[in-house]
């Protein structure tokens, strides 16, 4: 999104936060691409940006906002939402975004997510923490994708 667009995007969401017009920033939000809500957090404290990800009411979208959030952001936004809320999002997020998250988080958050993650993704997320951070290991993706040759 061009910039320009984006700082007026930011006094928009700025002053519906302001008001706490919640119900105009879930249908906001809602028609932002995911990429451009994780553009815009860069303009707004992590109390807000909590906000704003809360506010998200599909959580594979959330998921997918926490995904493109930068990462020394996304630590410190990690460390202010609900446990709960934090598992359900990782829990959606890409096996190789996860690992990234865990292996930045202080380690007994990192602890309370693997313990709660379900099994079949917890592995996936453990075998990638095995890998060094920048490794080829370490930034794969488990997903695959095959065709048959016909």
């Amino acid at each position: 999104m061009h910039e320009q667009k984006m700082q007026v995007l930011q006094g928009s969401v700025s002053k519906l936060l302001r008001r706490g017009a919640a119900t105009n920033l879930r249908k906001a939000l809602g028609k932002i691409h995911p990429a451009d809500i994780a553009h815009l957090f860069r303009y707004f404290p992590p109390k807000d940006q909590k906000k704003l990800l809360e506010y998200i009411q599909d959580l594979e979208r959330a998921a997918d906002v926490f995904s493109e959030i930068e990462s020394d952001s996304r630590v410190k936004l990690a460390e202010l939402l609900d446990k709960k809320f934090l598992i359900s999002l990782v829990q959606r997020m890409a096996d190789d975004d996860s690992a990234e998250l865990i292996r930045s988080l202080p380690e007994d958050l990192a602890e309370v997510i693997l313990s709660a993650l379900h099994t079949e993704h917890s592995e996936d997320v453990e075998q990638l923490l095995g890998y060094g951070e920048q490794t080829a290991g370490g930034i794969m993706s488990t997903d695959v994708f095959s065709s048959r040759r016909t």
